[in-house]
């Protein structure tokens, strides 16, 4: 139970400032509604930042990922991660779980292949498909990729230990080769 309420802490924050923005100064809703709706100006700029080079990038990566991996990753994720550690402690969700775990424990080779894969697909120095690729094919990117990556990942931890940057990551760590095979 406890963890279904913090899973749900994210949603209900989102739910309770939905409600209350009729009882906020008009000033305070402007100013909420320019992230929610900007400038045409402002979407031109990061569309052509976006589909630029990897420096043109950089003037809106920064701030954003600064914004993102603070506020929004404590509200949203910290309660997310912790209400689902907590349900997974009270119920069995291993024939769930066990692909999850492969991923995990390749996560630091799954990162770098999903950046690689999506900076191709989706920025300038690739295909560009950045501010072109409608909202509901992005989606089908991602879940595609996650799909081949669950696959991948518990395929490959069958036969190695460790996915292979996890093993360079080790072996340079401990300054020996790793064991690599199962």
């Amino acid at each position: 139970m406890i963890g279904i309420i913090a899973f749900s802490i994210p949603s209900l924050i989102y739910l309770f400032f939905g409600w209350s923005m009729k009882y906020w100064p008009q000033e305070a809703v402007d100013n909420s509604m320019v992230s929610w709706f900007p400038a045409q100006n402002l979407i031109d700029q990061e569309i052509a930042a976006y589909q630029g080079s990897w420096m043109d990038q950089m003037s809106h990566r920064i701030p954003a990922a600064i914004f993102l991996q603070t506020f929004i990753f404590l509200m949203w994720h910290g309660w997310r991660a912790a209400g689902l550690m907590l349900i997974s402690k009270s119920v069995s969700f291993e024939k769930i779980t066990r692909p999850l775990a492969a991923v995990g424990r390749t996560a630091l080779t799954n990162y770098l292949a999903q950046t690689i894969i999506c900076t191709l697909i989706f920025y300038g120095h690739g295909l560009g498909l950045f501010a072109r690729a409608e909202r509901k094919e992005q989606v089908l990117f991602i879940i595609g990729i996650w799909l081949v990556q669950l696959i991948i990942s518990t395929a490959w931890l069958r036969w190695f230990r460790f996915g292979p940057v996890e093993w360079i990551w080790r072996s340079l760590t401990y300054f020996k080769i790793q064991p690599f095979r199962n």
